[in-house]
């Protein structure tokens, strides 16, 4: 059967000036003229039957035009008529439909033959043969910027060319703001039948639990357990091998499956060329550290990336990374002192034949040393502030505590790195275990918290970010844009941490950090710098601006710098969609059958007004004759 609604079922209480016309019927009788004839018998008959003839004309007219007014009202309501056998096909109501196709980077995980992404741009070639040339279409991706420039609403099917043109975008948006924009554009086509239709595999989105258009959620496969393996955080390091150091590449190789994987081959490839391969295997879900050795006997900055060969989804399998390395850095030690601590002494000659110990600072003499280390220096004239922040304009310098630090020197290093100082431990009985690490630094990263390391003459300090190193509640190692401090006496023989492995390892990267001048080269996708000059782009193009947005993995580069920028591997491991709101989602196979049903139906106010238009026509025809046979 079928069922009626009203869309403006407000306007239903004019409907009392119905009245109007009995009124006027009941009221404003129109009398007959008076004439005299010679027969009383033919006054009485010509009477009658003038009588009869004008009550059935203006009952008539009482019709029509109590018709035309109830008519007039009801095609104002909008009523809407829906049946079961206008549901399907071309014969659906006039529908405003928008699509959004999911193209998140998990979209290109490769399904049979086809990835999720070709088989949601099938299923909207499907929907497009539904869609009727009266209907009003969208169609949006994750891609704000594709959005900008191509999501407008159309009459009619869509474009394939504006179907095939989408892609797999690195800058996704929340797909429930996507929603938002479709509602708020669907809400200008002044159509009552509305339809928003979701095109996405399986993976967990933030989709909004209530929502007033009509939407469904068409799934482009139903497996749960993905056969993907991702590679993240590569990085270059140094490993401490008979007081030399051995060059490294580190990177991550993540298995996001429950099933082993045997004979996966992993590629470095640095500087434009393929230098090593190895073979790896993976438990079920396992996480292995793997590196590579590197020979780099050139200074300067080196990019690429690790790569995992992995063919089911390949947007996650490489990893990019750019580092500066000098294989003989020169090292200035700015101090008071003639003979340096044993533990300083051992690093300096670890780090680099070329190193100087400097006791008169010189802007000019200090500015060319690649890496600078301040320790134990008595005095802070105006003179030095100014030296000290002038180089740090264009390098690190590591700046390093010790027990009688003096206290115009402990101002100036609060203001540098934002922090406070308290009180200073040292108590040999009570030794600080170490406690967290940032794994996610170029100094720490490498390193593993071993247990039962302590630490010993170190001050407390009050900070709440840009912290590497803790042992309880006192920072070790701090940084701020391109600085760092060592919050430990570096002469203290009573502090176990200068004697354990780990210290020469912080020490040497702390070092090579300060010596790449610039504080960070890895970045994610959506991350923002400043830029002094112009930039290349992953694919070469070079542009000019004050600053860049990456929007897509790779290396870009400027006059003096690299930047290597990834994904943020959210969507590496598959988490099955958990939804209980009011999109619908169907299901695989019979989604066709669901979709463009809207709640309304056929609006049937234009043949209501239609019906309006004849009464009217047909009442002047009514009037025009009578007052022609009058006459």
């Amino acid at each position: 059967m079928f069922n009626i609604s009203f869309l403006n079922p407000g306007i239903f209480i004019f409907s009392s000036a119905v009245i109007i016309p009995l009124l006027i019927y009941l009221f404003a009788k129109k009398k007959p003229k008076q004439i005299i004839f010679s027969s009383i018998k033919f006054i009485k008959l010509s009477t009658q039957k003038q009588k009869k003839k004008m009550n059935l004309k203006n009952l008539l007219l009482l019709i029509i035009r109590i018709l035309i007014i109830l008519l007039t009202i009801l095609a104002i309501a909008r009523p809407a008529i829906k049946a079961e056998f206008l549901k399907t096909g071309n014969k659906h109501p006039k529908t405003a439909v928008a699509i959004i196709i999911d193209n998140s980077y998990s979209m290109s995980y490769l399904i049979d033959t086809k990835t999720s992404l070709e088989k949601a741009k099938n299923q909207i070639k499907i929907i497009n043969e539904i869609i009727s040339e009266d209907d009003i279409t969208l169609l949006l991706t994750l891609d704000s910027s594709w959005n900008n420039l191509n999501g407008n609403i159309t009459y009619g099917k869509l474009s394939e060319k504006l179907i095939d043109n989408i892609s797999i975008t690195a800058t996704t948006q929340k797909i429930s703001d996507i929603i938002k924009l479709a509602e708020n554009k669907l809400t200008k086509s002044h159509l009552p039948n509305r339809e928003i239709i979701i095109l996405s595999d399986l993976q967990q989105k933030d989709l909004p639990q209530k929502i007033e258009t009509p939407t469904y959620y068409i799934p482009t496969h139903n497996k749960t357990d993905l056969n993907n393996i991702s590679t993240q955080n590569s990085n270059f390091s140094y490993d401490l091998i008979d007081r030399k150091s051995e060059n490294k590449l580190r990177f991550e190789v993540h298995n996001h499956t429950s099933q082993l994987q045997e004979d996966l081959i992993c590629r470095l490839f640095i500087d434009n060329n393929t230098i090593a391969e190895k073979v790896i295997d993976l438990k079920p879900l396992q996480t292995k550290l793997e590196s590579f050795s590197l020979d780099l006997p050139e200074a300067g900055w080196h990019h690429g990336f690790v790569q995992v060969i992995n063919e089911r989804l390949t947007y996650d399998n490489k990893n990019h990374f750019a580092f500066f390395h000098n294989p003989n850095p020169s090292l200035a030690i700015i101090t008071d002192l003639q003979i340096l601590p044993k533990p300083l002494e051992a690093l300096a000659k670890i780090y680099s034949d070329n190193y100087k110990i400097i006791n008169q600072i010189n802007y000019d003499e200090i500015i060319n040393f690649d890496a600078i280390l301040c320790f134990k220096k008595e005095t802070l004239s105006e003179k030095t502030k100014f030296v000290l922040d002038k180089i740090q304009k264009q390098k690190g310098i590591i700046f390093v505590t010790d027990k009688n630090l003096a206290t115009n020197w402990r101002e100036y290093l609060q203001e540098n790195f934002s922090f406070k100082f308290t009180n200073f431990h040292n108590d040999n009985k009570e030794k600080l275990l170490l406690s967290s690490i940032n794994k996610f630094h170029p100094i720490t990263n490498s390193i593993d918290l071993q247990s039962g390391i302590r630490v010993n003459d170190v001050w407390g300090i009050e900070a709440k970010q840009n912290i590497l190193l803790e042992a309880g509640a006192y920072p070790l190692i701090i940084t701020n844009d391109k600085s760092i401090l060592w919050n430990f006496d570096l002469s203290s023989m009573k502090n176990p941490m200068l004697f354990n492995s780990i210290f020469p390892i912080l020490a040497y990267n702390s070092l090579n950090y300060s010596a790449a001048r610039k504080s960070i080269t890895n970045y994610t996708i959506d991350d923002r710098i400043n830029l002094t000059n112009a930039i290349t782009l992953p694919q070469g193009d070079i542009i000019s601006a004050e600053f860049i947005t990456f929007s897509e993995p790779g290396i870009y580069r400027t006059e003096d710098n690299f930047f290597a920028v990834n994904i943020d591997y959210e969507e590496s491991n598959f988490n099955k969609l958990d939804y209980n709101g009011d999109i619908k989602i169907l299901d695989t196979s019979n989604w066709s059958e669901k979709i463009i049903s809207s709640r309304y139906g056929f609006e049937i106010w234009k043949h209501l007004l239609l019906i309006v238009l004849i009464l009217f026509f047909i009442e002047m025809l009514i009037v025009k004759i009578n007052e022609k046979k009058n006459s």
